[in-house]
């Protein structure tokens, strides 16, 4: 069942002001979030980011999904400490953020992997048996080898000495 293209546009809309408007305000912007998400909360007697993981949903375009994915990345992002992460990823756990998340797995839009990826670093988790997971675990053999490469040439530089 897809939703109306209005509520649609209207929901993208505000995904894409929340992450323009945390690209500019960096230092209290997981302080604003939080606060905003409690404020609807108790008003719409809802838990708190329901409808961000909601709009992960397939019933949604994938503009929609990306904007919310991308969101989401950016509060992570600005988590002020490790404590408010675990709390705001337990939250969205809770809320079914990960079956949300294999919805992703037949993606080959870059944007798409990309986000995911970012949410896999990001979170320091991987998923196993997603498309992007290869990707993660590429780029972390690629960094190994380049820091490989690094001592070994530290190495061949002290033994010349």
């Amino acid at each position: 069942e897809q939703m109306s293209s209005s509520n649609q546009e209207l929901r993208q809309r505000a995904l894409r002001a929340l992450v323009d408007f945390g690209n500019v305000m960096t230092a209290e912007f997981f302080t604003f979030i939080n606060k905003s998400a409690q404020n609807i909360a108790a008003r719409s007697n809802k838990s708190r980011y329901v409808d961000l993981v909601y709009s992960l949903n397939k019933k949604f375009t994938m503009q929609t999904r990306l904007s919310a994915l991308t969101l989401i990345n950016l509060i992570i992002y600005r988590c002020p400490t490790d404590k408010r992460l675990a709390q705001f990823i337990a939250r969205l756990e809770n809320l079914g953020l990960y079956d949300e998340l294999r919805g992703f797995a037949d993606q080959k839009d870059p944007r798409v992997l990309d986000c995911l990826q970012n949410f896999q670093l990001n979170t320091k988790q991987v998923f196993p048996s997603m498309q992007f997971e290869v990707e993660v675990h590429k780029n972390r053999i690629k960094n190994l080898e380049e820091h490989n490469s690094v001592l070994e040439r530290k190495i061949e530089h002290y033994m010349e000495q």
